[in-house]
Formats: C-alpha cells, structure tokens, sequence
C-alpha cells in the first residue's frame, strides 16, 4: 500500500509538479521512496530504546518525548522539538494547500462558478483553506478513541489508501477504464473499508488490522471499477492519449 501513498497522495504529486522537468519530477519520487524506506527503523529504535530506559512507559506516544528528555540535552532538546513541529507544519500546509486546490479545481470551477478570474478562485480557496482548519480543530478528540497517534493515522488512511491505489493502477494501465468505474470503485471501496474497520474483531484476529483493511478495500475497489467500467461507454482513442500507459508511449519516452 505504499505505493498508493507515493502516487496517489496530492501533497506529494503537488509537490512533483513544481519539478524543473519530467525527469527531475521521476527522480524526486525514486529518492522520496528511498528515504521513505528508513522510516520504520527511524521509529523502531526509539522505541526499543523506551522499553530499556523507560520500563514503566504505559503510553507508546510518549516513548520518543521521555527519550529525547532522558537523553539529549537542554539545547539540542529545543531543537529536535522545533524540527519536530516544523515538520508538523510542513505536512499539514502541504494538505491543506492540496485539499483547497482540488475543491477549487475539480468542483468549484467546473460545476459551481466557471470562468471567473483568479482573484476570485484565489479567495476560494483561502476560504477552504479556513473551513478545513475548522473541521480539523472540531474533529480532532476522535483521535482519543485509539491506542496512538499512530494507530489513529494508519485507521484513517486504510479507509483510503486501498480503493485509491486500484482506481489510479487501472487508470494507468487498463484504457477501458470510465470514470464512473473510478467512482464507484471509491464510494463501495471506502465503505467497505469502513465496514471492515467497524466489525474488525469478527473478520480479524489481530488488534489493529489496518493494513488487511487497506489490501481487501483494494480488491474490493478493483473488482467494482472493472465490473462498471464495462457496464458503461468508453473512452476513445484521442481522449485517453498520452494518459494511459502503452508499449508505443514507452518507445516514445526512451527515444
């Protein structure tokens, strides 16, 4: 499911699309990836080191504060928590921007008030910017519900990460791909996944189980979009062009 983190997250594509070129764009992804693959050691050690310096440690989310308290001294301690929330900050921006800019986009523009000038779309998107700030700020004891932060945020993004991942892997590949096998496939993949979390202690035996969530509301959301994209009209030749992956595209980009 990583993959559909990499690809299928608009803070990240976002952030690719200010690329000097396609290939610095393939190359910040690759090393993006890469660095990526250090996190679990990153979070693993800290924690390991908890149980040793920390016995008595009941909160797992307390692990890395009381070790960086234990271990680091005053001043370096100032610093990790100023990296820590400027990192913070650097995440939730990014998805702030990403979310404002597709309802501005995608929903606004098209379907609400088409052809107005930037100013107002910029003011738009300011105020989605606020609205999602709001929500944020009266939704955010649901995170008290969970074990972690961290368990908390997995939740979540198994609702998503699995029907998401199937809608972009057959957008990319298959051209019999519809939109309306992309929508369906979201709404019944992202229910299901809701269902699985909800009655989670009948279909699995384990505590957690976000990243089994995430690989059936994948299956699940493949198999819908496949079934209704061919129980609806496809695209043609010139709409798909250059948008679906093909051994001609291939030998174009290579030359």
């Amino acid at each position: 499911m990583a993959n559909a983190y990499m690809i299928g997250n608009q803070a990240i594509v976002q952030r690719c699309l200010t690329a000097k070129n396609e290939w610095h764009a393939k190359a910040s992804m690759i090393f993006g990836s890469a660095l990526k693959m250090a996190i679990p050691i990153l979070v693993l050690f800290p924690g390991l080191m908890a149980i040793v310096v920390h016995p008595g440690l009941l909160d797992g989310d307390q692990a890395l504060p009381m070790m960086i308290k234990t271990i680091l001294p005053p001043g370096l301690v100032g610093l990790m928590f100023a990296a820590f929330f400027a990192g913070l900050m650097s995440s939730v921006d990014s998805l702030l921007n990403s979310t404002a800019t597709l309802f501005t986009k995608d929903i606004y523009e098209p379907y609400i008030k088409k052809n107005a000038d930037d100013k107002h779309y910029l003011k738009v998107g300011k105020i989605t910017t606020l609205v999602l700030l709001i929500i944020g700020v009266i939704t955010s004891p649901i995170s008290s519900d969970f074990p972690g932060i961290y368990v908390a945020i997995q939740t979540f993004m198994s609702f998503f990460q699995g029907p998401l991942f199937a809608i972009l892997l057959l957008g990319i590949f298959w051209k019999r791909t519809t939109q309306w096998g992309g929508l369906s496939a979201l709404i019944i993949g992202i229910g299901s996944a809701v269902y699985l979390n909800v009655f989670k202690d009948i279909y699995f035996t384990i505590e957690d189980p976000f990243l089994y969530i995430s690989w059936w509301s994948f299956l699940v959301g493949f198999i819908v979009n496949v079934t209704v994209s061919f129980m609806t009209k496809s695209h043609t030749e010139d709409q798909l062009k250059g948008l679906v992956f093909s051994s001609k595209l291939f030998a174009k980009n290579k030359t």
